[in-house]
């Protein structure tokens, strides 16, 4: 699951939890930094070097960061978030899927913008696009940077360190198809609420043009294996 983050001018983010976010999402890293009424792209940034280079740079000013994991197109520069919405002078970054956008080349988030985002900047309020995105996909996470005015953080996001992140999910316990391991001390409760994340995923993010995607059935199969174990380790600890 991607990570797009929200940063106020003036706010730092931790060091460990950027580290940890590029770390779980390793398809590419990408900044909007807003200065006056100018918007600016830095993506296609592929090291953690590269990366914290480029955020310590310009960190105090407002910023959208991105970490992409990739659900459809292709890997490289121009499918990393933000995207400046064609023109306007808005960046985007999303968390989520885009059901029935995207193909080989582009990714969902990069023909969603492209075709519908572009569009609805032109005829609709800024103030009802929100309410417009949830009604339409619900579930999806997204920051909406203007050059000018207050940004738009829409979806069920978390303030942390006074800064808006679309998920917190790299810190949870991580999952294989072997089973699940606990390497910070989390409780089952969280291994499980890890494990329905990654189900969730398969259902909003996997299938793509009607097809199932190959091994997504052997990898369901064990996720719910791994819920099974945590059902019975629970009962022996009642």
């Amino acid at each position: 699951m991607c990570v797009a983050i929200y940063k106020p001018a003036g706010v730092s983010l931790t060091r460990t939890d950027l580290f940890m976010a590029y770390q779980e999402n390793p398809d590419g890293c990408g900044l909007a930094i807003r200065q006056g009424k100018r918007i600016t792209i830095q993506k296609g940034l592929w090291t953690w070097e590269d990366f914290l280079g480029k955020y310590e740079s310009v960190e105090q000013h407002e910023i959208v960061v991105h970490f992409r994991w990739a659900t459809s197109g292709k890997i490289g520069a121009a499918q990393c978030h933000p995207f400046l919405v064609p023109d306007s002078k808005v960046a985007v970054a999303h968390n989520g899927h885009f059901a029935g956008y995207g193909d080989k080349s582009r990714s969902d988030t990069m023909h969603w913008v492209a075709q519908w985002l572009a569009e609805a900047l032109t005829q609709r309020q800024w103030s009802e696009l929100p309410q417009h995105i949830a009604q339409h996909w619900p579930r999806q996470k997204l920051i909406l940077l203007p050059s000018q005015g207050e940004p738009l953080l829409i979806g069920d996001g978390d303030w942390h360190g006074g800064a808006w992140w679309s998920n917190r999910n790299f810190t949870l316990p991580r999952v294989s198809a072997m089973g699940v391991w606990n390497d910070a001390g989390e409780t089952l409760e969280q291994m499980r609420a890890c494990l329905e994340l990654a189900l969730w995923e398969m259902d909003t993010a996997a299938y793509e043009n009607g097809a199932v995607a190959p091994g997504l059935h052997a990898t369901e199969e064990a996720l719910r294996l791994c819920m099974d174990l945590i059902d019975e380790q629970e009962q022996l600890t009642r």
